[in-house]
């Protein structure tokens, strides 16, 4: 007894402990997430003489790289959350795009680069493409 009070200790179940890993794991996923977005802003915002010589080959190749960067982005912001349903899907799937569009914004703003809606297009290709694996992909009570 402290103080007049009874401490109960509380067991913890395994289901407790499964809990508490999947909270782990999230804030985790948030930290490696939240890094991720930053190093996207930052390559960003490099002036376009940082990436050379532009040639048609490597304009395509730096623009299409926009769907590996934002699938891989809204796979990441998926992870973070505990519960997985089509309004998280629809959440994360915005946030994705109104990044991509934030990005391209700041990107107008540095010497030698512009905004582009190709690359806000390419962005949405690639959150699409990470949920169409999604949904094919897990199971369809996820979706409900």
């Amino acid at each position: 007894m402290v103080f007049g009070i009874n401490k109960i200790k509380q067991k913890t179940t395994p289901l407790d402990k499964l809990n508490k890993n999947k909270i782990v794991q999230r804030r985790i996923w948030l930290v490696v997430t939240i890094l991720y977005m930053v190093a996207i802003v930052i390559s960003s915002m490099q002036p376009s003489k940082a990436f050379g010589r532009k040639t048609v080959s490597k304009e395509l190749f730096l623009n299409f790289l926009h769907i590996p960067a934002y699938a891989l982005l809204t796979y990441m912001l998926i992870r973070c959350w505990l519960v997985l349903n089509r309004k998280v899907l629809i959440f994360v799937f915005i946030s994705s795009v109104m990044f991509g569009v934030f990005n391209e914004v700041i990107q107008s703003f540095v010497p030698g680069r512009s905004a582009s809606l190709v690359d806000v297009s390419l962005n949405v290709v690639g959150a699409l493409l990470t949920m169409f694996i999604l949904i094919k992909t897990e199971p369809k009570s996820i979706l409900l």
